[in-house]
């Protein structure tokens, strides 16, 4: 059982290591725009999401600490309104490096 737990540590460390790797805001735009609109307020200065339970994604940006790497951390982990979507890992840090973009400053 300690081999699986490892494996897993290793894997979910390696993606989170691919997280912080540049990926291009404008693929990401696209990516949210398929795979999270459905729920989430993917444009800038969108304050209203489809589902009011789905924080727009610039408030996301906006969040204190947020990095890609809680970003990817997000991504993963199971939440009580939102479905686990499985992304390819450079459809994951094109989405990333989208919202990271979204920041106010």
């Amino acid at each position: 059982m300690k081999l699986s737990g490892a494996m897993a540590l290793v894997l979910l460390l390696t993606n989170a290591a691919h997280a912080q790797d540049g990926g291009e805001p404008v693929r990401g735009r696209e990516v949210a725009r398929v795979n999270c609109s459905t729920c989430h307020a993917v444009s800038r200065n969108d304050q209203l999401s489809p589902n009011p339970s789905a924080p727009p994604l610039q408030r996301l940006a906006d969040a204190p600490g947020v990095t890609a790497m809680a970003l990817n951390h997000l991504m993963h982990s199971a939440h009580k309104t939102m479905p686990l979507i499985v992304l390819a890992p450079e459809d994951q840090r094109h989405l990333i490096a989208y919202i990271l973009s979204l920041r106010s400053r």
